[in-house]
């Protein structure tokens, strides 16, 4: 086994671990899988990004997929069609932020809107205390769009 296949092989245990972990659906591992085979051992090349080398379509269905937590908890998007979330998903990219990092400081103009999925935001005032608890399934910074 050379160098390049052991790389493919690496990438597509990477793409089914990373949708394993997301709960993606069986099927879809499957032909995720498959098209990263197929893909990887056509243009061994492209292996250095174990996404990049799927098809569009397939990224947008793995997107979608990852991104359901995040239509499921926040309910100011529960009613958007499939097109909307799709299209949505193409603009969205996650945020982890660690205990006590902070968005942006009092008075800071905000660029950016973000939809909690998970945990909490504190919301503190320029004394620096808590003035509001933005949790799972709410917004901050709405008036940044």
């Amino acid at each position: 086994e050379n160098t390049t296949e052991k790389q493919i092989e690496t990438t597509i245990r990477e793409v089914t671990d990373f949708m394993k972990y997301r709960k993606c659906s069986t099927d879809l591992q499957f032909r995720v899988r498959h098209a990263a085979s197929y893909t990887a051992r056509k243009a061994p090349h492209l292996v250095h990004n174990c996404l990049r080398i799927l098809p569009t379509r397939l990224k947008q269905e793995i997107m979608l997929n990852v991104s359901a937590e995040l239509f499921s908890n926040v309910t100011l998007l529960n009613g958007l069609d499939p097109d909307a979330k799709a299209t949505l998903t193409r603009l969205l990219r996650p945020v982890n932020l660690a205990r006590d990092e902070i968005l942006w400081e009092a008075l800071e103009v905000g660029t950016e809107m973000f939809f909690i999925a998970r945990g909490r935001v504190n919301r503190k005032n320029l004394d620096g205390l808590v003035e509001e608890r933005i949790a799972q399934g709410e917004f901050i910074g709405e008036m940044a769009v």
